[in-house]
């Protein structure tokens, strides 16, 4: 029976710094599209029981994660395994986005594995035994299982750098963060759109959001080559419902834009009709002026006789 380690993803309030070099369990990153890669910033402790990643650098959308461990103990419970995890106040209290199990080194046979890996995993993840072997997806280095709620991640084969569980922590993580944002926009937008009275606003916010989308957000910010790692990311964005909340955010950006057009096209009648209303006033001025100076010539005129 392989290590077991227990971890939260949580919201980080502290940036990481980019750098020239992006890493991850001491190994360049190759596997991501490189818009993504310049504006992603990782660090992990030593020993990767804390993992902290910054995304779309530069950004107002800008998002940092912490996948930090929390409990490194096979439990026989789930009051054993809660009682040790309320001994970790401060992690606990952090703003807990997901949960993460990660086993190595079970082996090539799920049937083999024992039941209280599962057991434990569904305790964390779930606080419930819901999350059952039969659950998990066979793949060609791990068997894993994943929802909203957290990842199990069972790895069949020993490795010290902990490539491959950093690997998938790493693509939570990113999911994480494309939802935040895109929550982010698409919350953003629907308070805007309760009041379109400042057009200025509502057309940053426009703008904004639309480069956030064209210039960070991939379907697909995964090499398919790295053909794995691919499917991993598919499942995980099936997941966390990446392009259904995407398009929710183009349809409520093109909503905006309509809106926007509108309302510049009144402002542009209004400023036209107010135009035109002080060229009327200035005409009648004009004319009266001419009026009264007929008038005075006449009187001249007049006088004259």
């Amino acid at each position: 029976m392989g290590n077991i380690s227990f971890s939260y993803i949580y919201i980080d309030k502290e940036p990481v710094n980019l750098s020239s070099e992006l890493k991850l369990s001491n190994k360049n990153i190759v596997f991501l599209h490189s818009a993504l890669k310049q504006s992603t910033a990782i660090h992990h402790s030593d020993n990767f029981s804390k993992i902290k990643a910054t995304f779309f650098h530069g950004s107002r959308f800008e998002k940092t994660l912490c996948c930090e461990q929390c409990l490194t103990d096979i439990c026989q419970s789930k009051k054993e395994l809660n009682d040790k995890l309320t001994k970790q106040k401060d992690v606990a209290s952090q703003n807990i986005m997901s949960k993460v199990t990660v086993v190595e080194n079970v082996g090539d046979k799920i049937d083999n594995i024992d039941d209280i890996i599962f057991k434990n995993s569904s305790w964390f993840i779930r606080g419930s035994e819901s999350l059952k072997r039969e659950k998990f997806l066979a793949c060609s280095n791990e068997f894993r299982c994943i929802d909203g709620r957290g990842m199990a991640l069972l790895t069949k084969y020993s490795n010290k750098n902990k490539e491959q569980s950093s690997r998938g922590i790493f693509l939570v993580m990113l999911a994480l963060a494309y939802y935040l944002a895109l929550q982010q926009i698409s919350e953003e937008l629907s308070l805007m759109l309760n009041d379109t009275k400042n057009i200025e606003k509502l057309d940053k916010l426009y703008t904004e959001a639309a480069t956030f989308n064209a210039r960070y957000y991939f379907h697909n910010p995964i090499a398919f080559s790295r053909y794995s790692t691919f499917e991993f990311w598919n499942d995980i964005r099936e997941v966390y419902q990446l392009e259904q909340k995407n398009n929710e955010v183009i349809s409520q950006l093109s909503q905006v834009h309509q809106i926007l057009s509108d309302a510049q096209q009144k402002l542009e009648q209004k400023k036209a009709e107010k135009r035109n209303y002080c060229i009327t006033i200035l005409g009648l001025f004009l004319s009266l002026l001419g009026v009264i100076e007929v008038i005075d010539i006449i009187l001249d005129w007049i006088h004259l006789k």
